[in-house]
């Protein structure tokens, strides 16, 4: 099958490598397709039934590799996307179905169609659907092109970048249902130790928020910190090292910390960081 050039630089995009014709040769395609690959491997597992989120996606994106890349990642915080490849299908979909995200890419196949598809969906949003969150995707960092995305009612663009995915996440913790306003509640046990049930982790935002507090926790002298992560459902690995961060305070300050029932998610970051065996981890 022949590649041909515009395919090849999105290759290397998603693979968060620099493109260069000059110096192409079929080792540095067989790198990037590894580097997709293992990009690939940490959506491989996804929550269990129990924890499936209920949010409805669809995808509208003519790429099949963002297609594949979309739906693992989704698969892997409890979603089942639909997906459309064209701007009939996603209007056959928008009546069939109630969505909460699509996330549509802005060349299926030209610009003006995804335009098209966005003044669409904006229209059933205002119309039918107002909690509809709309997301441009493109590979594409072209000021206009994310400018009149925006301006035609678009909640975000997102550039298919080397951290794209982070992104998404990001946007999906800040906006997603189910009252996730609250972060974490907090309760005060035996022995002086502190415990914490939190519910959001899926946004830098939230993430600081919960440092901050854990921080005024070590600061106030508790004995004990224990972390309740089994309602995070949302969470990317590449923030894996906050809990390098929270374990390491709590030992300079002689404070216990522990991480209680870690949901399907947050195992899979400790695993991929290979901090399983390091933090100590209570499963009741």
């Amino acid at each position: 099958m022949e590649i041909t050039n515009e395919q090849l630089i999105k290759l290397f995009e998603l693979a968060g490598m620099e493109y260069d014709e000059i110096y192409m040769s079929s080792e540095f395609i067989s790198k990037a397709l590894i580097e997709i690959e293992r990009k690939l491997n940490f959506f491989e597992l996804g929550p269990s039934s129990k924890q499936r989120v209920q949010t409805k996606v669809l995808i509208a994106d003519d790429l099949e590799l963002s297609l594949y890349q979309l739906t693992k990642l989704f698969n892997k915080i409890g979603i089942n996307p639909l997906v459309a490849r064209n701007i009939n299908e996603a209007n056959d979909l928008l009546k069939k179905h109630t969505f909460d995200y699509i996330f549509a890419d802005i060349y299926l196949p030209d610009a003006d169609d995804g335009f098209k598809l966005i003044k669409t969906l904006i229209n059933y949003k205002n119309k039918q659907n107002k909690n509809l969150k709309i997301v441009a995707i493109s590979g594409s960092h072209d000021k206009q092109i994310i400018a009149k995305a925006l301006e035609l009612g678009a909640d975000k663009f997102i550039v298919k970048s080397k951290d794209w995915h982070s992104h998404i996440l990001n946007f999906l913790g800040e906006t997603i249902e189910r009252n996730q306003q609250e972060i974490f509640s907090k309760t005060h046990g035996n022995n002086n130790a502190v415990y914490y049930t939190v519910y959001n982790m899926a946004s830098t935002y939230a993430i600081n928020e919960l440092m901050k507090d854990i921080n005024l926790s070590i600061l106030s002298k508790y004995n004990e910190i224990l972390l309740d992560l089994s309602k995070v459902f949302l969470f990317d690995k590449e923030n894996v090292n906050i809990f390098v961060d929270i374990f390491k305070l709590c030992s300079q300050n002689n404070i216990k910390c522990s991480i209680v029932n870690p949901s399907e998610v947050i195992t899979n970051a400790l695993n991929f960081a290979y901090l399983n065996d390091v933090i100590p981890i209570i499963n009741k």
